[in-house]
């Protein structure tokens, strides 16, 4: 699972790819953007490893470079993304 704002753009790439959007939150400051990614990513490494063990082995999900690979946890079987998610304290958000 991978959490992270980022430009339409980008993200449409990864659904080309195969993967599927949980959730499209759009922000009014770019500071809000980045609380909401710094939260949900301490909330994914709390229930799983790094997904990909560098840039080079996520290129075939993230594209070439793997660009933000460090950004993508497993997340333990059984659990649903948006249960994962909604796990998390956003109170500070």
């Amino acid at each position: 699972m991978k959490a992270g704002y980022t430009s339409r753009k980008r993200w449409r790439k990864f659904v080309i790819r195969g993967a599927e959007l949980v959730d499209l939150i759009e922000f009014d400051h770019y500071s809000d953007a980045f609380d909401f990614e710094s939260l949900a990513l301490r909330g994914l490494s709390a229930h799983g490893p790094l997904a990909f063990g560098s840039a080079k082995e996520s290129e075939p999900y993230l594209g070439r470079g793997g660009g933000g690979w460090r950004e993508c946890y497993r997340i333990p079987e059984g659990i649903q993304p948006m249960d994962l998610l909604m796990s998390i304290d956003w109170s500070s958000v």
